[in-house]
């Protein structure tokens, strides 16, 4: 399952939750594409809720990085992924090997630890009211009885 948000700029938000498919894929692949269209963009993923993705969509989203990492790297100074499992940080990190400029990819356990990596990356560009905006809307989880962290 796939949410995505773009309202509050520049932040741009993307939360998964359950197994991530093609449509998940095409969902993501079309937000960045959106995102990079903009003057400054910061990505902020949640992943705490996804299932490990299986080959295909791991191959696929490191596609999709690759090719388009030289057309976002002006425009997407910052992205913060948070994710509460190992699994998926070895999976995030496996993709990362796309991305030369590493440091403006986080991987982190927590949004206040996503929120300063955006801060860090852009001083500035994070509002107090961005930052609470944020952190309520990712303090629900997206599917029923799982609590996110």
């Amino acid at each position: 399952m796939l949410e995505s948000a773009e309202d509050l700029k520049p932040v741009w938000t993307i939360r998964l939750a359950g197994r991530v498919g093609d449509q998940d894929v095409k969902g993501i692949t079309a937000l960045v594409d959106r995102m990079h269209a903009e003057e400054l963009s910061l990505l902020l993923v949640d992943a705490r809720e996804v299932s490990f993705p299986d080959a295909s969509i791991r191959k696929a989203l490191g596609d999709m990085t690759a090719n388009r990492e030289t057309t976002g790297r002006d425009r997407t100074v910052g992205v913060a992924i948070i994710t509460g499992s190992t699994l998926i940080s070895g999976a995030v990190r496996a993709i990362l090997w796309f991305i030369p400029d590493t440091d403006m990819v986080k991987v982190v356990m927590n949004v206040g630890s996503a929120l300063d990596h955006l801060e860090d990356r852009a001083p500035g560009a994070l509002t107090a009211q961005i930052r609470e905006r944020i952190g309520e809307r990712f303090a629900q989880p997206m599917v029923q009885g799982v609590a996110a962290s």
